[in-house]
This record gives C-alpha cells, sequence and structure tokens, in this order.
C-alpha cells in the first residue's frame, strides 16, 4: 500500500492527485475489491477539522475547499485515488496522511 505523509501548510493552485500507479483510474473497486466500506466515491468541501478524522471511500476522494488546523489529524484511505483541489491547506502542526489502498 502506498501512502504519502504532509506534514507543514501546503497550499496550491494546482490540483494534485494520488494515484496507485498499477490500477487503472477509470475502475469501479465495487464488490469485485471487498471494500469494507459502503461509500464509492466521497467528496468533502467547505471543512475544518480540527481533532482526528478518518475519511474512506473504496475508488475516489476528492477535497476542496478543506482546512485542516494546527490541531487537526486526518487520514484520507481511498482504494483508486485522492484530488486534492483548490483551497485544501494544512496548518503547520496539522497533519495530513494519504492511503491508497482498498479500504
Amino acid at each position: 500500500a502506498g501512502s504519502a505523509a504532509i506534514d507543514s501548510a501546503v497550499t496550491s493552485d494546482a490540483e494534485m492527485d494520488v494515484d496507485r500507479q498499477s490500477r487503472p483510474s477509470n475502475r469501479d473497486l465495487g464488490a469485485d475489491e471487498r471494500c469494507s466500506v459502503g461509500v464509492h466515491d466521497l467528496s468533502l468541501s467547505e471543512e475544518t477539522v480540527t481533532n482526528s478524522v478518518t475519511e474512506s471511500a473504496c475508488n475516489t476522494i476528492t477535497a476542496e475547499n478543506y482546512l485542516v488546523s494546527a490541531s487537526g489529524d486526518v487520514l484520507l484511505q481511498a482504494g483508486i485515488g485522492v484530488v486534492l483541489r483548490n483551497g485544501f491547506v494544512v496548518q503547520p502542526a496539522g497533519t495530513l496522511v494519504v492511503s491508497i489502498e482498498t479500504p
């Protein structure tokens, strides 16, 4: 399983994709991969995280206008990929871990 950790302030005008290289991004995991969460694609928007949060999806997670505060600790776990769009920010001392594996 692959993962990426970001432990400092992150802002970007460009979209950031974190994908598993060995899996086509258009493939629906569905039941054949035995995903343990009922959400295939998850969209996160207009949120501020100040505590520990885990978000999981069988296929993809897309997040925009999402703030991980200095006290926030976020795990984004998806089977195919995670897309971080404009307005995704991790403040200094906040933690973001992205895991690309079937939840």
